[in-house]
C-alpha cells in the first residue's frame, strides 16, 4: 500500500515544483519591470526638476537683469536731467543777477558792467560745473548803422579796468577751492603760445602783453583789426 501511495505522489510534487518555479520567474520578471519603471520615473522626475529649475532661474535672471538695467537707465537719465536742470538754473540765476543790476543801476545793454564778476563767475562755474565762463554782450549794427557799436567801443574803453583784477580774483578763488577739496591747482597756460606750461604770473604777463582789451570791435571795415574775409 505504501509503494502505490508514493508512486501516485510524485507527479503532484513535480507539478507543484514547476508551478513554484513559474511563479518565481513571473515575480522576478515583474520585479525587474518595476525596477525599470522606477528608474524611468526617477530619471523623468529629475529631468523635469532640472528643466523647471533652469527655466525658472533663466526667467528670474532675465527679469532681474531687465529690472536692474531699467533702474540704472532711469537713474542715468534722471542724473542727466538733474545736471542739465542745475546748469540751466545756474545760467538763469546769473542772467537774473546781471539783469537786476542793469535795472537798478539804470544801465542799458550792452553797456552794463557787473561788479564782482570774478566772484559771480566762480560761483557759476561751481554750480554749473563749467570749465570757464565768458560774457558776450550782443552789440547790434550793420553796414549803414554802427551807432550801437560805436557807443559800445567808447563805453568799453572807459570801463575795462576791472578785467585783470576780476581775472586774478576768480583764479585765486578757484585755486583755493581746488586745494580745499584736495585737487592740485593747475596753473593757467597762455593761449596762442604752443607747447608752454607757464606759471600764473607769466600767464598774466602774456595776457597783458597780448592786450587784454581792444578798443575796437573786430570789423571788416573802419577802425580796429580786420577779420579775414573769404570769397571775392
Amino acid at each position: 500500500m505504501s509503494f502505490a501511495s508514493t508512486t501516485f505522489e510524485k507527479p503532484e510534487v513535480a507539478v507543484a515544483e514547476e508551478e513554484r518555479q513559474r511563479l518565481g520567474r513571473t515575480e522576478t520578471r515583474w520585479v525587474r519591470v518595476l525596477r525599470i519603471l522606477t528608474l524611468l520615473i526617477l530619471v523623468l522626475t529629475a529631468g523635469f526638476v532640472v528643466m523647471a529649475v533652469y527655466s525658472f532661474g533663466r526667467k528670474s535672471q532675465q527679469m532681474s537683469f531687465s529690472s536692474e538695467f531699467e533702474a540704472h537707465a532711469i537713474r542715468v537719465i534722471e542724473s542727466f536731467h538733474t545736471g542739465i536742470g542745475r546748469q540751466l538754473s545756474a545760467c538763469d540765476t546769473l542772467s537774473a543777477s546781471i539783469t537786476s543790476y542793469a535795472i537798478e543801476s539804470g544801465s542799458v545793454f550792452p553797456n552794463v558792467t557787473v561788479p564782482h564778476w570774478g566772484v559771480m563767475s566762480n560761483n557759476f562755474q561751481i554750480q554749473a560745473q563749467a570749465t570757464f565762463v565768458q560774457f558776450y554782450p550782443l552789440v547790434t549794427g550793420n553796414e549803414t548803422d554802427d551807432w550801437n557799436r560805436t557807443l559800445w567801443q567808447k563805453y568799453a574803453a572807459l570801463n575795462h579796468n576791472w578785467l585783470m583784477p576780476s581775472f586774478t580774483k576768480e583764479h585765486l578763488m578757484r585755486t583755493a577751492q581746488d586745494l580745499q577739496f584736495g585737487y592740485e591747482a593747475t596753473p593757467l597756460t597762455s593761449e596762442g603760445v604752443e607747447g608752454t606750461e607757464d606759471s600764473y604770473e607769466n600767464d598774466l604777463g602774456h595776457l597783458a602783453h597780448a592786450g587784454s582789451f581792444s578798443p575796437y570791435i573786430w570789423s571788416s571795415r573802419e577802425n580796429g583789426p580786420s577779420l579775414p574775409l573769404s570769397g571775392p
